[in-house]
């Protein structure tokens, strides 16, 4: 408390300042105002946050020693230290800043902001009410408010508050990530016409992932054209002039089956019409169905009827481009069920791309430059290989995503800047990193990166990191190599490697993340053990495995597969996923999963070529095995870390992995999305 005794200085008195001193104390706070909101940028690294830091409290203590009262720059001395994670400091200074006005909504956002870190959502929401109460043109306190409710599994009220504030900034990234992160969650009750129209205006966002509106999306067309009803008719004209149907046809791949039924029908119907009688109208409808064919990378089942009038379409191979322009509606008949490249030649694209483009019909000469630009893939030359890669489970697991490259991403999304030791903290309740985890720069290892799209993350949104991605599959890193250059993220280096030969790395790291990575492996403790050897210390090692319990479908699944099919090739993910659908009161979860509506994304879910899954109680062994300390469970929705501290009160950090069994038991879902959790050197 000493170190802001000015802060809490006790006067009987208020001395008047002259007006110099009013003009002192107005500047000093004006600056030292903008020198926090400085800390902000997420180019800085931790060393450069916390030297403004330390002059934003310079400059707000200088206020207070001229005016002890200052509302404005107390609540800076609340922010800085909640910042530094110095809760308990920045409580007791709120609480006496509160004490000198009870009426100051600054105030009730910082005490918002104190029981948002404590992980106390019920106060916090009273706070940021208040605060709104005494401000209503507090803009932060709204956006935290509507954040507060969506912690709280408060859906409806987060997304029309997150839609009220994106009118008020739409280019706020961070109310934009919040709105998708709301509508990845939520479906429509009818087909309402406002929300169609505002996700027709969020298709055209950049820099953000269309896919978190498919689930909304989905949800309003099914009601629009009553899908889900065994009467249900479609009119061909209406679709073609559905704008919300046809945008998101382009930008996303439907992950409903309803969607899907309807999207094979029409298909069918274009294959089997002449093209003398194919309108303008359908033409449109048609590119649009063959950017969700490229999306969804063909998964769609193919009738024998349809595969007969595929194979009847003349070889185009050798047709001059003149003759390609005659044939242009058979071209996008065919891409309505195969990519590009299974179609045309490489030269005869390239002729199409770079020749006259007024004889072709609107539309299809810019989806063939689509289709070309993302199946013209190239193996990036900035990717390091380690070693040969010889252990027969790894080979098969690298053969599998040099074909189905996992997973698949358009945007990496918004995240605010952080320290990892801060993020690590926030997750576990009651634990306290080392300092080692603050050092600049913080050595990060992600070992099974795949495509990318954490890792990036991880390397732009936590300061001063440096990050190391491996993974087995060279295709996945060239498409994470891109992304990083898209982006501008110079953080990082990745290096084609099995992490069971990682152990020779003349390196250590201070942080390991190993996600849905070890549980494909032959021996996932054999893994683990690998990078627990080039683990610090005192650094985390972060770990994701599947759980038993919670892939009950797939195992079912995968046994049927293992029983029936002799190998995995795109025909029979194709027929194997139609029988599934043909069934799909039974297999509810897996209908659940994005995954089994893209060709990469079910290959990873069912027809993986290895699959380890847990239980808590072998969890415990697993960790026993390695000789580490568990850490905590992250990533747990907030309901159920709820419902888990009234079930088990004495447990108060959620450590002991009988208690997890017990409440697995009676929650099978909780881990869909993996068990993840944090493990240290005992």
């Amino acid at each position: 408390m000493n170190r802001h005794n000015a802060a809490l200085k006790q006067t009987e008195f208020i001395v008047e300042l002259t007006n110099q001193q009013q003009q002192e104390v107005a500047q000093k706070l004006s600056l030292a105002i903008d020198t926090y909101q400085a800390t902000r940028s997420e180019k800085l690294s931790m060393e450069e946050v916390g030297s403004l830091h330390d002059e934003s409290l310079r400059l707000a203590t200088a206020v207070l020693e001229l005016a002890p009262l200052n509302i404005e720059a107390l609540n800076l001395l609340v922010r800085v230290e909640l910042d530094r994670n110095n809760i308990e400091l920045a409580t007791e200074l709120c609480q006496a800043t509160l004490a000198i006005d009870p009426e100051s909504a600054t105030t009730w956002y910082s005490l918002g902001q104190i029981e948002l870190a404590k992980g106390h959502l019920k106060q916090a929401d009273h706070a940021f009410v208040k605060c709104i109460s005494l401000d209503s043109t507090f803009y932060r306190a709204h956006t935290s408010y509507a954040y507060t409710k969506l912690l709280q599994g408060e859906l409806a009220i987060a997304f029309q508050q997150y839609q009220k504030l994106v009118k008020i900034r739409p280019d706020d990234t961070h109310i934009r990530e919040k709105l998708f992160e709301c509508m990845r969650q939520l479906q429509a009750d009818y087909d309402n016409k406002q929300l169609s129209q505002n996700i027709v205006d969020y298709y055209q966002w950049e820099d953000v992932n269309h896919s978190d509106l498919e689930k909304l999306t989905s949800s309003l067309l099914v009601h629009r054209y009553r899908l889900d009803k065994a009467d249900s008719q479609v009119d061909i004209q209406k679709l073609c002039s559905d704008t919300l149907y046809n945008t998101s046809l382009r930008k996303i791949f439907f992950c409903n089956k309803h969607i899907e039924e309807l999207n094979t029908d029409l298909r069918s119907y274009f294959l089997s019409l002449d093209v003398f009688f194919i309108a303008d109208s359908e033409v449109n409808l048609m590119i649009s169905l063959a950017m969700q064919a490229h999306n969804n990378e063909y998964v769609l089942f193919t009738t024998d009827a349809e595969e007969e009038v595929l194979n009847s379409i003349n070889d185009l191979s050798s047709c001059t481009t003149q003759q390609l322009q005659d044939h242009q509606l058979i071209i996008l008949k065919a891409l309505l069920y195969r990519p590009l490249n299974k179609i045309l030649s490489h030269s005869q694209i390239a002729d199409i791309n770079n020749g006259p483009q007024r004889p072709w019909l609107p539309g299809i000469i810019t989806l063939i430059k689509i289709l070309y630009s993302n199946e013209n893939f190239q193996i990036s030359d900035k990717i390091q290989t380690f070693s040969e890669i010889t252990n027969t489970t790894s080979c098969a697991v690298r053969d599998q995503y040099e074909i189905n490259p996992y997973p698949r991403w358009l945007s990496l999304g918004y995240n605010t800047a952080t320290s990892y030791k801060m993020a690590l903290e926030r997750s576990l309740p009651g634990y306290t990193a080392s300092n080692d985890i603050d050092k600049e720069p913080l050595e990060i290892l992600i070992a099974g990166c795949g495509t990318g799209k954490h890792a990036l993350q991880v390397a732009r949104y936590f300061r001063s990191v440096k990050v190391t991605a491996v993974d087995i599959s060279l295709h996945s890193l060239s498409y994470a190599v891109e992304m990083a250059e898209k982006y501008g993220i110079e953080n990082i280096e990745f290096m084609q490697a099995d992490i069971l030969e990682l152990g020779s790395i003349d390196k250590k790291f201070d942080v390991i993340e190993c996600s849905g990575v070890l549980h494909h492996m032959e021996d996932p403790l054999a893994g683990a053990q690998v990078l627990k050897q080039l683990l610090n210390k005192d650094g985390v090692l972060k770990i994701g495995l599947y759980s038993e319990r919670a892939r009950h479908e797939v195992v079912g699944c995968r046994e049927v597969i293992k029983n029936t099919y002799a190998e995995t090739n795109t025909k029979v993910i194709q027929n194997f996923r139609h029988e599934l659908l043909k069934n799909s009161e039974d297999f509810s979860q897996i209908m659940q999963s994005a995954d089994f509506f893209s060709m990469s994304g079910c290959r990873d879910l069912l027809f993986h070529v290895k699959e380890h899954r847990y239980t808590p109680k072998t969890l415990s062994v697993f960790i026993n095995n390695l000789g580490m300390e568990f850490l905590g469970f992250v990533q747990v929705p907030a309901q159920y870390q709820t419902s888990f501290m009234e079930s088990f009160p004495l447990d108060k950090r959620r450590l002991d992995l009988n208690n997890w069994e017990l409440f697995e038991e009676n929650n099978p879902l909780i881990f869909s999305g993996m068990y993840q959790f944090y493990l240290t050197n005992a």
